[in-house]
C-alpha cells in the first residue's frame, strides 16, 4: 500500500495514512503488551513515515516526520502496556500463591481442631470410666451400712 501511494496527491497519501494508522491503532491494541510483537506489527507506519520523508516533497515529507514520531509514540504505549500486563501476571501469580498457602493454613487449623476434638472425646471417655466406676462402688456399699456414721461418710465420698 506504502509503494502505491501517489506522493503528489493529498487525499492518496491521507487514505494511506488512515489506513496504516487504522492497522496500528488495532495493532497496538492487540499487541501492545509485546512490544517486540507491536513494533513489527506497527512498523508499517514507520515504513510509511520513512517513505514519505524520502519520496515526497515538502510538506508532504514534514507529514512523514510526523508519522515516525507517532510511531515512537505508539512504541512507548506498547511498552506501558507491556509493563502493565507483566505487573497483571505477577500479582495474579503472588495472589495464586498466598491463596494456597491460606488453603494450606485452613487445612492444618481445621486438622488441628479435628485432633483437638478427638482428643477431648478420648480424654473424656477415659476420665468417666473411673467415675462411673466409683458410683457403682458407693451403691453397692451402700446396702452393707448399718450404722449413720457409715452413711455420713458415704455421702460425703459419694459428694467429692
Amino acid at each position: 500500500m506504502v509503494v502505491l501511494t501517489d506522493v503528489s496527491s493529498n487525499l492518496s497519501i491521507a487514505i494511506t495514512f488512515i489506513v496504516i494508522f487504522a492497522y496500528s491503532t488495532v495493532a497496538i491494541v492487540s499487541h501492545g503488551a509485546f512490544p517486540r510483537s507491536y513494533a513489527a506489527a506497527g512498523s508499517a507506519m514507520l515504513i510509511y513515515g520513512i517513505y514519505l520523508m524520502t519520496v515526497a516533497r515538502s510538506p508532504q515529507s514534514n507529514f512523514g516526520f510526523a508519522i515516525v514520531l507517532m510511531f515512537a509514540l505508539y512504541l512507548l504505549i506498547a511498552r506501558n502496556f507491556s509493563r502493565i500486563t507483566v505487573a497483571n501476571l505477577t500479582s495474579m501469580q503472588q495472589n495464586r500463591t498466598m491463596m494456597e498457602e491460606l488453603k494450606a493454613q485452613r487445612d492444618a487449623l481445621e486438622k488441628s481442631y479435628e485432633d483437638k476434638t478427638r482428643f477431648l472425646a478420648a480424654t473424656s471417655h477415659d476420665l468417666a470410666q473411673p467415675l462411673h466406676a466409683q458410683g457403682n462402688y458407693i451403691s453397692a456399699m451402700r446396702g452393707k451400712l448399718n450404722r449413720p456414721e457409715q452413711y455420713d461418710l458415704l455421702d460425703k465420698i459419694e459428694v467429692s
